[in-house]
């Protein structure tokens, strides 16, 4: 007889809950039923979160067990990115099917099977300890992944509004680098888009003391920002990072100097810098440059950190150490996460499965994994709520 857990994730990875699908977001409202058919029968409240930024259109649920004033929340998502060419897979992504101990399927490690393992754990922590004395809440998104409507920041705004609180948050994301237990992500950099624009006067190459050259101007800016450091990291957090995405001059001419020409540049910021100090850095050079420039900076979140010393984050370790044998590293490597919203309301960390397949054709994760998870969630609900 198949694992009651494992047939449940199966069922949510037949869910085809494709991020970014415009105004049609029934896959990811089916999902999030999926879940709260789930856990209604046991005494979760269910609400539906639809959200809509006029062209995309997403849904997410908040589902709350109790009404006791420790509240423990699990955050995660149950969108996914799209599986590319399917005649790469070795199944179907959505099939769901096992080999060699294996599960294959898009989303199984991001981040579906982190869900399913919380819920499980949620439900047989409630029919073991019926009357303890907290409250259990999950947080699921259905724009993680994109197209980035914000749906845990809103429901996070609106909830507070209304009073919730919340003592602590888990985050289902795969933290793990090769095995269960080895990482606790306790938190994250911050992030920023930022898009210059060079304006220059276009002209013949074979005369160019009549014109200005739009991507010298750009080049010799965008060297400066390259060969200039940010910061030198703490013991926390490595260096902030500024990588070049791409420069643009839509030039299909062999012989027109062009007068426009713009680039993107993203960088990964650590807790040394913040939102004014990126601008600084970028502003001054452009002060120094020659040339026309226009920039825009779009930041997508900012650095948090939960200290090591964290209550709930010092049993985590615990737990993973009784269960698996290994220490966890606390890192705060890897992009950005839903925890950049949740980190205003309450302290936050992630742990989940096993992230070397993430995103990639023939994404996968161990049943073993799994069951292990689901166990380290239960041992931590036992110990955050007994």
């Amino acid at each position: 007889m198949e694992n009651d857990l494992v047939k449940f994730t199966k069922e949510m990875l037949s869910i085809e809950s494709i991020s970014s699908q415009g105004k049609d977001c029934s896959k990811i409202t089916e999902a999030c039923d999926l879940l709260c058919n789930y856990l209604s029968p046991i005494g979760f409240k269910c609400r539906h979160f639809p959200v809509n930024n006029g062209k995309i259109y997403t849904d997410s649920l908040y589902a709350k067990y109790g009404s006791g004033k420790k509240n423990i929340m699990f955050s995660g998502h149950v969108d996914v990115v799209p599986a590319g060419n399917i005649e790469n897979w070795d199944s179907h992504p959505f099939s769901a099917e096992e080999k060699d101990g294996y599960i294959v399927a898009r989303g199984v490690a991001d981040m579906k099977g982190g869900v399913t393992c919380f819920a499980h754990a949620a439900k047989r922590f409630i029919n073991d300890y019926k009357d303890f004395d907290g409250s259990i809440s999950m947080m699921i998104a259905g724009d993680e992944e994109e197209p980035f409507i914000e749906t845990t920041k809103e429901m996070c705004e609106i909830l507070s509004k209304e009073g919730e609180v919340w003592d602590i948050a888990l985050v289902g994301e795969p933290s793990n680098s090769y095995k269960i237990g080895d990482t606790i992500k306790n938190g994250r950099r911050g992030g920023v888009e930022v898009r210059i624009e060079s304006f220059g006067t276009q002209g013949h190459d074979a005369y160019p003391h009549l014109a200005d050259n739009a991507i010298h101007h750009l080049v010799e800016l965008t060297n400066k920002y390259v060969n200039k450091k940010l910061d030198d990291g703490n013991k926390y957090f490595p260096s902030s990072s500024l990588q070049i995405i791409n420069i643009d001059v839509d030039n299909k001419s062999t012989n027109t100097i062009p007068g426009f020409a713009k680039c993107l540049i993203c960088i990964r910021f650590n807790n040394l810098q913040n939102v004014e100090s990126i601008k600084k850095f970028f502003n001054e050079e452009i002060e120094k440059t020659e040339g026309n420039f226009k920039i825009d900076f779009n930041f997508f979140g900012e650095p948090f950190l939960t200290s090591s010393d964290n209550f709930y984050l010092q049993n985590l370790k615990g737990i993973i150490k009784t269960n698996t044998n290994i220490n966890p590293e606390l890192s705060t490597a890897g992009g950005t996460s839903d925890g950049r919203y949740i980190k205003d309301y309450c302290d936050v960390f992630e742990f989940g499965l096993v992230n070397d397949s993430i995103h990639k054709t023939n994404e996968k994760a161990r049943v073993s994994d799994l069951i292990l998870l689901e166990k380290i969630y239960y041992d931590f609900l036992v110990k955050s709520l007994i």
